[in-house]
């Protein structure tokens, strides 16, 4: 298995063709993948997913299976945005051309999917899976014929790093990623930190 340093240099290599060694790194998003379509398996892991019945989130999909018009920030280590079950619900920022200032006055800009706190760039990859755990939780896209889904089929999420792949991270930081998150829109917070 790939060390996490090599994991997240494999990805900026994935996404923008330039490596640590190669010219400064595009601030280009990631390509945005098609919507998902039903599938004859629906979520083919959901039988491991025992926290969609325990919570009813079945039940409640019958009603409402979500929406895009959510942002969910993940406020953790990061996100793996090209994970195949949660590409489909990653957050754009629609203003990403747009220079942006939190509310500390600190000037973030070519956010595309969010941010990293941890390499102050905008790829906050995750390098240790918590984060993508949580966001699979959260909202993998459901009905789409690839592993399980989230509590909700159809949302926007924020990847937010502060937490480094060992997992730790300071206040002065998860405040700024707090800040951060919520001057890009989100209204909801998903901070499990322990």
């Amino acid at each position: 298995a790939a060390s996490a340093p090599d994991r997240r240099w494999s990805t900026i290599r994935l996404l923008t063709g330039r490596g640590p060694t190669g010219p400064e790194q595009s601030h280009e998003p990631p390509p945005s993948p098609p919507a998902p379509r039903a599938a004859a398996a629906a979520d083919p892991d959901m039988g491991s997913a025992w926290g969609i019945t325990k919570v009813s989130a079945d039940k409640a999909w019958a009603k409402q299976k979500g929406s895009k018009s959510i942002v969910v920030a993940v406020i953790d280590t990061g996100v793996d945005y090209t994970h195949k079950d949660l590409a489909f619900n990653i957050w754009r920022n629609p203003h990403r051309s747009v220079n942006g200032i939190n509310t500390l006055g600190d000037t973030i800009s070519g956010d595309v999917v969010g941010w990293d706190f941890v390499h102050n760039d905008n790829l906050p990859f995750d390098d240790n899976e918590h984060g993508t755990h949580c966001a699979g939780v959260i909202g993998a896209v459901g009905n789409d014929g690839v592993g399980i889904s989230g509590i909700n089929q159809r949302v926007s999420i924020m990847a937010v790093k502060f937490l480094s792949g060992e997992g730790s991270g300071d206040t002065a930081t998860a405040v700024k990623a707090i800040d951060y998150a919520v001057s890009r829109g989100a209204k909801v917070l998903s901070n499990s930190w322990g």
